[in-house]
């Protein structure tokens, strides 16, 4: 059976699709992203939360989204924010949210401790690619090379000096490779250890956070 071809388009996040694409991030997380299917998040908690962060992703204009050209369905999306930025501080459902995903972000928060003390970064100079996600009937099309292609041409014209990403699976390390970026550092979730829990010592593999300068 021939494998049907498919035509995308690369879209910046705006508010009037942050709604869908929260609907596409949640689903795919939930069910495909190692860290976050590990927390088994409660879908009436995770989709309002989802909701709330895809519109301040889509105010913060750093965001993609791939559309099916003649569907104009999502089929993909970006998610960015400057490496400095902390939403969680003045804002309650992020701070719930990262409160849900309290292990993730704080194994996250190790790996980018770790370059940000060789290479301390101001704001703007640090562009961090967040999530990057593809629904499964349009994986093996390109499409995260498009969208990480589309993210960088968007930092290097707004004056970044690096970009950098969490790959939480071998896919997404292999496609940040391919993208131009290097492996800075990584942990493995067996062993890793938060000072007081392990909590991801039922996963193999590891993260790796991927960096390119720009």
């Amino acid at each position: 059976m021939t494998r049907k071809e498919h035509q995308f388009n690369i879209l910046p996040l705006t508010a009037d699709l942050a709604g869908e694409t929260a609907t596409v991030y949640a689903d795919l997380f939930a069910c495909d992203e190692p860290l976050t299917h590990a927390c088994s998040v409660d879908p009436a908690v995770f989709y309002p939360l989802a909701t709330h962060y895809l519109d301040l992703c889509a105010q913060a204009g750093m965001s993609f989204v791939a559309q099916e050209a003649g569907t104009r369905e999502c089929a993909g999306f970006l998610l960015a924010s400057d490496v400095c930025e902390t939403w969680e501080e003045n804002d309650l459902q992020m701070a719930q949210m990262y409160e849900v995903f309290s292990d993730c972000v704080t194994l996250i928060a190790r790996l980018e401790h770790e370059f940000l003390k060789k290479y301390p970064l101001l704001k703007c100079e640090g562009y961090h690619i967040v999530q990057i996600g593809v629904i499964t009937q349009y994986r093996r099309n390109g499409l995260a090379t498009m969208l990480i292609i589309r993210a960088l041409e968007h930092a290097k014209n707004h004056g970044y000096r690096v970009a950098m990403a969490e790959c939480t699976s071998p896919a997404s390390r292999d496609c940040f490779l391919k993208s131009g970026f290097s492996e800075f550092c990584s942990v493995a979730y067996k062993t890793y250890n938060d000072g007081k829990n392990t909590p991801y010592s039922g996963l193999s593999g590891e993260i790796s956070l991927m960096v390119r300068w720009l």
